[in-house]
Protein backbone atom coordinates (compact mmCIF):
# COMPACT_ATOMS: atom_id res chain seq x y z
CA UNK A 1 0.00 0.00 0.00
CA UNK A 2 1.63 3.54 -1.01
CA UNK A 3 -0.60 5.13 1.82
CA UNK A 4 -2.80 4.71 5.46
CA UNK A 5 -5.59 2.80 4.58
CA UNK A 6 -7.26 1.47 7.50
CA UNK A 7 -9.20 4.66 8.48
CA UNK A 8 -12.14 4.08 6.94
CA UNK A 9 -11.97 0.30 8.08
CA UNK A 10 -11.95 1.07 11.48
CA UNK A 11 -14.58 3.87 10.57
CA UNK A 12 -16.48 1.04 9.48
CA UNK A 13 -16.23 -1.27 11.96
CA UNK A 14 -19.27 -0.29 14.54
CA UNK A 15 -21.38 -0.29 12.05
CA UNK A 16 -20.58 -3.80 11.09
CA UNK A 17 -20.82 -5.07 14.29
CA UNK A 18 -23.95 -3.48 14.80
CA UNK A 19 -25.29 -5.45 11.95
CA UNK A 20 -23.82 -8.71 12.98
CA UNK A 21 -25.51 -8.23 16.03
CA UNK A 22 -28.89 -8.24 14.27
CA UNK A 23 -28.00 -11.09 12.22
CA UNK A 24 -26.91 -12.62 15.61
CA UNK A 25 -30.43 -12.30 16.65
CA UNK A 26 -32.23 -13.15 13.54
CA UNK A 27 -33.15 -9.72 12.43
CA UNK A 28 -31.15 -8.79 9.90
CA UNK A 29 -33.86 -8.09 7.63
CA UNK A 30 -34.85 -5.09 9.35
CA UNK A 31 -33.91 -1.46 8.13
CA UNK A 32 -31.63 -0.79 10.57
CA UNK A 33 -29.14 -3.76 10.13
CA UNK A 34 -29.54 -3.49 6.29
CA UNK A 35 -28.34 0.35 6.25
CA UNK A 36 -25.51 -0.30 8.53
CA UNK A 37 -24.06 -3.35 6.89
CA UNK A 38 -24.46 -1.51 3.31
CA UNK A 39 -22.11 1.53 4.72
CA UNK A 40 -19.98 -0.82 6.05
CA UNK A 41 -19.31 -2.72 2.86
CA UNK A 42 -18.86 0.62 1.10
CA UNK A 43 -15.88 1.73 3.08
CA UNK A 44 -13.85 -1.08 1.41
CA UNK A 45 -13.66 1.18 -1.67
CA UNK A 46 -12.05 3.97 0.25
CA UNK A 47 -9.64 1.46 2.00
CA UNK A 48 -8.74 0.26 -1.30
CA UNK A 49 -8.06 4.00 -2.64
CA UNK A 50 -6.58 5.36 0.29
CA UNK A 51 -4.37 2.26 -0.20
CA UNK A 52 -3.57 3.64 -3.68
CA UNK A 53 -2.54 6.94 -2.57
CA UNK A 54 -5.49 8.97 -3.22
CA UNK A 55 -6.52 11.65 -0.46
CA UNK A 56 -8.89 11.21 2.08
CA UNK A 57 -11.23 13.79 1.38
CA UNK A 58 -11.23 11.69 -2.25
CA UNK A 59 -12.00 8.48 -0.59
CA UNK A 60 -14.61 9.67 2.01
CA UNK A 61 -16.39 10.76 -1.29
CA UNK A 62 -16.15 8.18 -2.96
CA UNK A 63 -17.45 6.52 0.48
CA UNK A 64 -19.95 8.50 0.49
CA UNK A 65 -21.65 8.53 -2.36
CA UNK A 66 -21.44 4.42 -2.27
CA UNK A 67 -23.44 4.50 0.62
CA UNK A 68 -25.71 7.47 -0.58
CA UNK A 69 -26.51 4.77 -3.67
CA UNK A 70 -26.67 1.50 -1.18
CA UNK A 71 -29.28 3.33 1.27
CA UNK A 72 -30.89 4.78 -1.70
CA UNK A 73 -31.56 1.33 -2.92
CA UNK A 74 -32.79 0.28 0.29
CA UNK A 75 -35.08 2.13 1.02
CA UNK A 76 -36.25 2.24 -2.69
CA UNK A 77 -36.26 -1.80 -2.41
CA UNK A 78 -38.21 -1.93 0.23
CA UNK A 79 -40.98 0.57 -0.60
CA UNK A 80 -41.33 -1.04 -4.19
CA UNK A 81 -41.85 -4.48 -2.79
CA UNK A 82 -44.77 -3.60 0.00
CA UNK A 83 -46.25 -1.58 -2.80
CA UNK A 84 -45.88 -4.10 -5.42
CA UNK A 85 -47.24 -6.62 -2.80
CA UNK A 86 -50.46 -4.41 -1.86
CA UNK A 87 -49.32 -3.77 1.52
CA UNK A 88 -48.58 0.29 0.98
CA UNK A 89 -45.69 2.42 1.75
CA UNK A 90 -45.25 6.23 1.35
CA UNK A 91 -43.36 6.73 -1.58
CA UNK A 92 -41.41 10.08 0.54
CA UNK A 93 -38.58 8.41 1.84
CA UNK A 94 -37.37 7.09 -1.02
CA UNK A 95 -37.82 9.86 -3.16
CA UNK A 96 -36.31 11.86 -0.37
CA UNK A 97 -33.31 9.57 -0.22
CA UNK A 98 -33.08 10.07 -3.61
CA UNK A 99 -33.39 13.24 -4.22
CA UNK A 100 -30.80 14.20 -1.12
CA UNK A 101 -28.57 12.02 -2.98
CA UNK A 102 -28.78 14.15 -6.01
CA UNK A 103 -28.35 17.15 -4.41
CA UNK A 104 -25.24 16.08 -2.29
CA UNK A 105 -23.77 14.63 -5.43
CA UNK A 106 -24.14 18.13 -7.11
CA UNK A 107 -23.12 19.79 -4.76
CA UNK A 108 -19.97 17.66 -4.08
CA UNK A 109 -19.15 18.24 -8.06
CA UNK A 110 -19.65 22.34 -7.72
CA UNK A 111 -17.33 22.19 -4.91
CA UNK A 112 -14.79 20.50 -7.33
CA UNK A 113 -14.96 17.18 -4.91
CA UNK A 114 -16.95 14.98 -7.30
CA UNK A 115 -17.91 14.93 -11.26
CA UNK A 116 -20.99 15.90 -12.49
CA UNK A 117 -21.14 12.05 -13.74
CA UNK A 118 -21.95 11.13 -10.08
CA UNK A 119 -25.38 13.92 -9.97
CA UNK A 120 -26.40 12.53 -13.22
CA UNK A 121 -26.21 9.07 -11.98
CA UNK A 122 -28.12 10.22 -8.72
CA UNK A 123 -30.58 11.74 -11.38
CA UNK A 124 -30.51 8.67 -13.55
CA UNK A 125 -31.49 6.90 -9.97
CA UNK A 126 -34.10 9.69 -8.94
CA UNK A 127 -36.24 8.72 -12.15
CA UNK A 128 -35.86 5.14 -11.30
CA UNK A 129 -37.18 5.63 -8.46
CA UNK A 130 -40.28 8.09 -9.26
CA UNK A 131 -41.22 5.63 -12.00
CA UNK A 132 -41.00 2.58 -9.74
CA UNK A 133 -42.89 4.03 -7.47
CA UNK A 134 -45.51 5.49 -9.62
CA UNK A 135 -49.25 3.65 -10.17
CA UNK A 136 -48.20 3.54 -13.69
CA UNK A 137 -45.08 0.97 -13.32
CA UNK A 138 -45.43 -2.68 -14.00
CA UNK A 139 -45.33 -5.16 -11.02
CA UNK A 140 -43.02 -7.40 -11.80
CA UNK A 141 -41.56 -10.35 -9.39
CA UNK A 142 -39.38 -9.15 -6.40
CA UNK A 143 -36.39 -11.39 -8.35
CA UNK A 144 -36.88 -9.17 -11.03
CA UNK A 145 -36.76 -6.19 -8.72
CA UNK A 146 -33.42 -7.40 -8.18
CA UNK A 147 -31.79 -7.74 -11.18
CA UNK A 148 -33.02 -4.20 -12.66
CA UNK A 149 -31.30 -2.53 -9.57
CA UNK A 150 -28.10 -4.62 -10.26
CA UNK A 151 -28.35 -3.40 -13.41
CA UNK A 152 -28.66 0.04 -11.65
CA UNK A 153 -26.12 -0.08 -9.09
CA UNK A 154 -23.84 -1.45 -12.35
CA UNK A 155 -24.37 1.57 -14.06
CA UNK A 156 -24.20 3.96 -11.13
CA UNK A 157 -20.52 1.92 -10.38
CA UNK A 158 -19.72 3.04 -14.34
CA UNK A 159 -20.53 6.69 -14.28
CA UNK A 160 -18.54 7.30 -10.82
CA UNK A 161 -15.59 5.00 -12.07
CA UNK A 162 -15.91 6.95 -15.69
CA UNK A 163 -16.18 10.32 -13.95
CA UNK A 164 -13.56 9.62 -11.04
CA UNK A 165 -10.94 8.33 -13.75
CA UNK A 166 -11.77 9.69 -16.62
Amino acid sequence: ARGPFWAPLALAAPLAALQLAYDARNASRQLTPELVGAVALAAGAPAILLASAWTPLAAAVVWGLLAARAVGSIIYIRARLRRDRGLGASVAPPLAASTLAVLAAAGLAAAGHAPWAAAAAFAILLARAAWGLSPWHSVVRPRTVGFQELAYGAATTGLLAFGFLG
